[in-house]
């Protein structure tokens, strides 16, 4: 009875104190494959941290798609796609769970509902060659909900308290693989989004350095 209690009282502490706030991801990678696979390990302010892998062999997820198709030099790749974090909890031959961790507390044994949308685009180069990596940038924004299950470890998928509510946003670089055949894949690597006085401070260097540059041209040409 007190360990049921004292889990209640954690997850409205965790819940309440993360039910509206929007978290922003800077580090860990997520990964996706045309075959199914999918795997998270991202991490952000407050200790906040989400983990989780599984496959779902049963549908071809695409998150590499080239217009015109094949993918060819010339090529516009659009390296985006929208992930239901429900399909953390599937996997085979079990069901899979997830790691959250929030505020100095980390939960196993998670279930994780929501939708993620990963935003990306480049034009493929000339020396583009079937096979070769891509590297793109990429923003990602979406909405992730954390339950707990109503046993543990969890046989069916059933959702007994809600952990966490949150808002989620995140920008970094992404690899696409893109083989003439076989399975696609794409790696969304997390980074530090510069915050708004540092991308001043750079742009008064830039400017500067400008203003240095044509004062140094036109002490040379009077001379």
């Amino acid at each position: 009875m007190l360990r049921a209690l004292l889990c209640v009282v954690v997850c409205l502490f965790v819940f309440s104190s993360a039910k509206a706030d929007t978290f922003t991801l800077t580090g860990g990678p997520f990964a996706v494959s045309s075959g199914g696979l999918f795997i998270i390990n991202a991490f952000g302010p407050n200790g906040l941290l989400i983990q989780g892998d599984a496959g779902d062999v049963s549908q071809n997820y695409v998150f590499a798609t080239c217009t015109p198709s094949p993918c060819a030099p010339g090529s516009l790749l659009n390296a985006g796609g929208t992930v239901n974090a429900a399909l953390f909890n599937s996997g085979s031959p079990q069901l899979t769970t997830g790691t959250f961790a929030l505020n100095g507390m980390t939960f196993a044994n998670v279930f994780y509902e929501g939708l993620l949308t990963f935003t990306g685009s480049t034009i493929l180069p000339a020396g583009f060659v079937n096979g070769d990596d891509v590297f793109l940038p990429f923003t990602m924004q979406g909405q992730l909900q954390v339950f707990m299950p109503c046993q543990v470890p969890p046989t069916t998928h059933d959702e007994c308290q809600k952990l966490a509510d949150i808002m989620l946003t995140g920008a970094g670089t992404a690899r696409a693989t893109l083989p003439q055949s076989g399975l696609q894949s794409v790696l969304y690597t997390f980074q530090p989004v510069p915050e708004p006085a540092t991308l001043g401070l750079l742009g008064i260097g830039l400017l500067a350095g400008g203003v240095l540059r044509r004062r140094t041209r036109t002490r040379s040409r009077s001379k």
